[in-house]
């Protein structure tokens, strides 16, 4: 396993899985494993076939009850000295953080063994999360003014908006009319000649 830097949507950690099936398994008896791995999503899960099964090995993945690989139910993957790599994420966002990996081996004589390979992200951040975390870092006095302000938040805002409109709307308002008026005089002390080189 290797870890990476965690930052929001980085790699968070690359698990590799050794899934040894012996002899005898089959496909109505499966080998069941779980795997835990960490909470974020799983950007690519590649599973390896060494050489070796010649198509007597199928493996599967499951989240809960849903099959992850491969993606049409009842299928198996089978491979020979193959890499099948699997790009749809797969969220592992809510507990448990578990794949369960199903295998069979119709080999009469060797034990065959698949890897699997998962390459997890760390998830987006949960913005409440963040928010409450950032919260308790504010003292639980400075809280209490900022809740205490926020209650009265409506009032001061109705105050502000009288006070635009008295202090800042009306003399806008009568500045504009102003303006108007001495645009109209300047118009009409204008000759003819001068109008008519506007």
């Amino acid at each position: 396993m290797g870890v990476y830097g965690l930052e929001m949507g980085e790699i968070l950690a690359t698990h590799e899985v050794e899934f040894n099936i012996p002899v005898g398994v089959t496909r109505e008896a499966p080998l069941r494993r779980e795997v835990t791995l960490p909470r974020g999503i799983i950007e690519e899960l590649d599973v390896i076939f060494p050489p070796g099964p010649v198509g007597l090995v199928g493996v599967r993945v499951f989240r809960g009850l849903h099959q992850v690989v491969p993606a049409r139910y009842a299928d198996w993957l089978v491979g020979e000295d193959i890499t099948f790599t699997h790009r749809t994420p797969v969220e592992l966002l809510s507990e448990p953080y578990v794949l369960t990996l199903e295998g069979y081996n119709e080999d009469e004589v060797y034990d065959h063994t698949v890897i699997f390979r998962f390459t997890v992200r760390s998830p987006e951040p949960d913005t409440e999360e963040q928010i409450l975390a950032e919260l308790q870092k504010i003292p639980v006095e400075d809280l209490r003014k900022l809740s205490e302000e926020l209650v009265h938040l409506p009032e001061r805002l109705e105050e502000m908006a009288v006070l635009l409109r008295e202090q800042v709307a009306g003399p806008l308002g009568r500045l504009v009319e102003l303006l108007e008026r001495q645009e109209r005089k300047k118009v009409r002390e204008l000759s003819l000649s001068e109008l008519a080189k506007i």
